[in-house]
């Protein structure tokens, strides 16, 4: 009777065959040998027991076998739990993804403060009016989605307009003509980095209508559940719990921009909201729903204030061109300075 030897059992099963044994110890993996040496290691030292080289293999071949099954079974309970989370959370979650946001009007008028200063408004009354409306970039919702110019998206009117609406800003004091401005007529900006680039770009596509106003207005509309708001191209999850509650904001702004000089001539803005339980957005359709009527509150608020604002601009405007035309002279006025006729 020799002495147990980790070392020497461990060799006896690397070289053993299926046999009595019935377990290739050569294939297995270098962690699981080096922790099933240990564990007989600590059987040795416990029991005192001195083995043969022949009942060391069976008893140790026994033993890494059980401590390979111990290890499955850890690695299957971890791959079930995995598997369980992996299953179930996507399924009982669905999201919806909000639309992008306004389109940055403000910075479009003019690079440098100089030049917002310089312009000059040079357009005539009555006037011919361009109507679009403009988002961010790359602007996308499940209704629509915009057309890219420069840095802005150009969205079609019959998104949230109606065809009443044009008809009613037709009836505005000193309003020659209304036109809708289209993508078809804009080019593409110079530099999609440089928000001027896509002003020039839309006042380009107005003039090509002959319009000498442009009417440029955008729609920026936020989500909050209770005191989380995902932004803009956000996503706002669906089925939630009915104490939550859910709002949409919408605001809609819009400048009266000079064609020919870029000079502003004033603004308007409206805003609409929608207060609700959080489990009424139970599908993408809902909350979108929810979207354009809120949208289209605003729109209509808007005009209502934009046709009180035009109504002063163009009072303003129509008496500076009547200031500023020379005085009419008769021939009873100007006296000797009428060359006479000639015989």
């Amino acid at each position: 009777m020799r002495a147990f030897s980790v070392a020497r059992v461990s060799r006896k099963l690397a070289s053993s065959t299926a046999g009595e044994c019935g377990f290739d110890a050569g294939k297995a993996r270098e962690t699981d040998a080096t922790a099933f040496e240990v564990r007989i290691e600590r059987f040795r030292r416990v029991s005192g027991f001195r083995w043969n080289t022949e009942c060391s293999a069976r008893v140790g071949a026994r033993m890494l076998t059980s401590h390979r099954a111990s290890i499955t079974r850890i690695k299957l309970v971890r791959l079930g739990i995995a598997s369980l989370l992996f299953a179930t959370v996507p399924a009982c979650t669905s999201y919806y993804r909000t639309p992008g946001g306004p389109a940055p009007i403000g910075e479009m008028t003019a690079p440098t403060i100089a030049e917002k200063l310089k312009a000059q408004p040079e357009s005539p009354i009555p006037a011919t009016i361009a109507l679009v409306r403009v988002q961010e970039g790359y602007y996308s919702s499940r209704s629509v989605a915009g057309v890219r110019r420069g840095g802005v998206s150009i969205v079609t009117a019959d998104d949230l307009e109606l065809p009443e609406d044009v008809q009613q800003i037709a009836k505005w004091p000193e309003i020659r003509a209304i036109t809708r401005l289209t993508a078809v007529l804009v080019p593409q900006a110079r530099s999609d980095s440089e928000p001027f680039s896509s002003m020039l770009a839309l006042r380009e596509g107005a003039a090509s209508l002959h319009a000498d106003i442009l009417a440029l207005y955008t729609i920026d509309t936020t989500f909050r559940v209770d005191d989380f708001s995902p932004g803009a191209l956000g996503l706002v999850t669906l089925g939630l719990a009915p104490t939550k509650s859910a709002v949409v904001n919408s605001t809609a702004s819009l400048a009266f921009i000079d064609v020919r000089t870029g000079f502003v001539y004033g603004t308007a803005e409206a805003s609409a909201r929608d207060d609700q339980a959080a489990n009424s957005w139970t599908s993408e359709d809902a909350i979108d729903q929810c979207r354009r009527r809120v949208e289209r509150e605003s729109l209509v608020k808007l005009f209502a204030q934009a046709q009180s604002a035009w109504a002063e601009i163009a009072a303003a405007r129509k008496a500076e061109l009547s200031a500023a035309k020379p005085p009419v002279t008769t021939s009873k006025d100007a006296g000797s300075t009428i060359p006479p006729a000639s015989e």
